[in-house]
């Protein structure tokens, strides 16, 4: 390993915003640029993602390390990445997002500090005006780990995650959930820390806010197949209290935030298809003691959430919860 951190950062026509992503990585402040190695991979844009990258290579060439593939989807991109990353640790950045100026000095002293495998900040979401909608910060508890599913926000051991094979899963839902709860599953040297120095861009054209909307069947079926994914991932996390709730977290998050503007039926039969689904993979999911009042580290929106999508689903009473929470009608 020749360099301290390497940086990915998978490009598909990100024309409009690579250049501010990566002027955050070459911004950074008291931390060398020579021991950051940055792997731009364009995979297949057909907009002028990869001139644009060219150009930045060009000026930075001992930093900037381009790569251009035809279209293998974002989960394929992270994983070849991760294999030819000559950093001690690395960092992944989506394409419309940027990291604040302190972030690799923080990240990498806390990794160092201890000789930690991962370490897990926080996050806001900026949005086009620069409005700030929304702040998370994980709690530094056994359960603060699954708060933030994402793989970016952190910083990771390369040899650990190149070591134990951990991989993204190609997915509509998901690719990020299936690699940390991998990373759970592999190491106790693991830790949030109370800092929040990366921004998930609030773009509303982007994947989470348009493709993965609503109750179709190609949408439920993805998200059974993360669950049955996210099964097989956890290993001996699969009898562990703090894993079945963040499979209910799973499925509730997707409801709520998929059918808001479903017909109420619609709303009711994913639900009772998904739930179904879960007591399927984990017969004793609904007895987690966990249950009604949530983890210690879960945020209180969350924990209300789910405490109450689950107790009106055990008792049938789900088409209650979509009577007042969807905002179409039935037809």
């Amino acid at each position: 390993m020749d360099k301290k951190i390497t940086v990915i950062i998978p490009i598909y026509n990100g024309e409009k915003y690579i250049e501010r992503c990566v002027s955050s990585v070459l911004s950074q402040k008291d931390f060398d640029k020579n021991d950051i190695e940055i792997l731009l991979i364009n995979d297949g844009s057909s907009d002028g993602s990869l001139g644009i990258l060219k150009k930045i290579q060009k000026a930075h060439p001992s930093i900037i390390n381009v790569v251009n593939q035809q279209n293998i989807g974002v989960a394929k991109t992270r994983n070849k990445a991760i294999n030819i990353a000559r950093g001690r640790y690395i960092i992944f950045i989506d394409q419309d997002d940027w990291i604040d100026e302190d972030f690799c000095t923080v990240m990498y002293k806390a990794i160092e500090k201890d000789g930690l495998d991962v370490v897990c900040g926080g996050y806001r979401r900026p949005d086009v005006a620069g409005k700030v909608r929304r702040v998370d910060q994980p709690a530094d508890t056994e359960y603060g780990k699954y708060i933030i599913m994402a793989a970016w926000s952190k910083i990771h051991r390369t040899s650990f995650v190149q070591k134990c094979a951990i991989e993204f899963f190609s997915n509509k839902f998901g690719e990020d959930s299936v690699f940390t709860i991998k990373e759970i599953c592999h190491t106790t040297k693991w830790r949030q820390i109370n800092y929040v120095g990366y921004n998930w861009y609030f773009n509303e054209q982007s994947v989470s806010n348009v493709a993965q909307k609503g109750f179709s069947k190609i949408n439920t079926e993805s998200l059974k197949l993360l669950l049955q994914k996210l099964i097989e991932a956890s290993g001996h996390e699969i009898h562990n209290k703090n894993f079945n709730y963040f499979m209910l977290r799973t499925v509730v998050g997707y409801l709520l935030f998929s059918g808001r503007s479903i017909p109420k039926k619609e709303f009711v039969r994913a639900a009772q298809e998904l739930f179904g689904e879960l007591r399927r993979l984990r017969a004793d999911i609904f007895s987690n003691n966990h249950l009604p009042l949530g983890p210690e580290g879960e945020t209180i929106k969350a924990r209300v959430a789910i405490a109450i999508t689950v107790f009106l689903y055990r008792r049938q009473l789900l088409p209650l919860l979509a009577f007042f929470y969807c905002q179409t009608s039935n037809v």
